[in-house]
């Protein structure tokens, strides 16, 4: 006779539910969770061809602007490719204004135009930046390097696409874009290979950089040491400090010496971050070092690229380094060093 028996229903149903259980979780781990796949987008790659206002010569290439890299409306870059059957290298031009003024369409006046028609002759793609300003962002002049960053893991993650070679990018800036160069030339590498964004996966190194008329470091305390020779005081009531607190947006000196601020200070301090391993440095200083008066005496001074050659002596890191007229003279141009190192 058959004797219905509650305990064993129960247990048989406990066993099916726990079966499924363990058949769905091992089908969640075979397939890609939906999640975690639209949190794996990368920003996207939006380019649309147009002519460019000035002469590149007969070269044939590829012109594009206002292409976007990120979501700030200052996130935007131009680009120009040579025609090309290989992946070419691509030179990074950022910029000058202190981080607070200036545009991407600094690169098309007569000098740099001259040196663009030169890459693309000897196929090297060109690309010319936006960044945030200061403004832009509580973050301090950090926000705006991160975007100089965001952009080169932005161009390699979409290397293929673009005709890139990847293993072969350098950064061309002047005055803040010079700094922004060095930054990148000089810093580890900020790949994040735990990211969900793939763009932040992608190495942040480049392989050379120019800098003309720059700054060696937005550790500004260490400003002190490099214009020594004056008795530079950051302190001193004569200079206009703002400009210079709001790379860090504080207000007074004694917030740079907050514990914050110490680790905020060595994340921007080229001098510091050099070694030898990091990209080749060319540097051009070479207005007369005169006493500084006033603030923007400091931003451009030769004593920068006095403090930036003997970082790379004591790395010993390949430079060419000018912080005068005269040495500035003995030099090869910044295209033809960007010729070099790319080939």
């Amino acid at each position: 006779m058959f004797i219905f028996r509650p305990i064993t229903v129960l247990t048989y149903l406990l066993s099916f539910l726990l079966l499924t259980a363990c058949h769905l979780r091992t089908e969640d781990l075979s397939q890609p969770n939906a999640q975690v796949e639209d949190q794996d987008k990368a920003f996207p790659l939006v380019r649309t061809t147009s002519t460019p206002d000035f002469d590149l010569g007969k070269s044939p290439y590829q012109f594009s602007e206002n292409i976007s890299y990120d979501l700030h409306e200052r996130n935007t870059f131009d680009l120009i490719t040579p025609k090309s059957d290989t992946p070419t290298p691509l030179i990074v031009y950022i910029h000058g204004g202190g981080f607070t003024r200036g545009d991407k369409k600094a690169a098309y006046n007569k000098k740099v135009t001259e040196e663009i028609r030169t890459f693309v002759q000897n196929g090297i793609a060109f690309a010319t930046i936006n960044y945030r300003y200061l403004r832009h962002s509580d973050e301090g002049v950090i926000a705006s390097l991160k975007d100089c960053q965001r952009f080169v893991q932005f161009v390699r993650y979409y290397a293929d696409e673009l005709n890139i070679d990847s293993q072969r990018i350098a950064v061309y800036g002047t005055s803040a874009g010079g700094g922004a160069g060095l930054w990148l030339g000089t810093h580890d590498d900020l790949a994040d290979s735990r990211s969900v964004d793939p763009i932040a996966r992608e190495s942040s190194r480049v392989k050379a950089v120019v800098a003309i008329n720059t700054q060696s470091t937005y550790d500004i305390l260490k400003w002190e040491s490099i214009f020594d020779r004056y008795n530079f005081d950051i302190g001193d009531p004569s200079f206009s400090t703002a400009s210079l607190f709001d790379l860090f947006k504080i207000d007074a000196i004694e917030e740079l010496r907050s514990p914050e601020l110490i680790d905020y200070r060595t994340q921007v301090d080229m001098i510091g971050m050099m070694s030898a391993d990091d990209a080749t440095l060319y540097v051009k200083n070479s207005n007369p070092a005169k006493v500084p008066t006033k603030t923007q005496d400091l931003f451009h001074h030769p004593f920068h690229a006095k403090a930036l050659r003997q970082a790379a002596e004591a790395a010993n890191l390949p430079h060419l380094i000018a912080d005068s007229q005269r040495t500035a003279r003995q030099m090869i141009s910044p295209a033809a060093f960007l010729l070099r190192e790319l080939d």
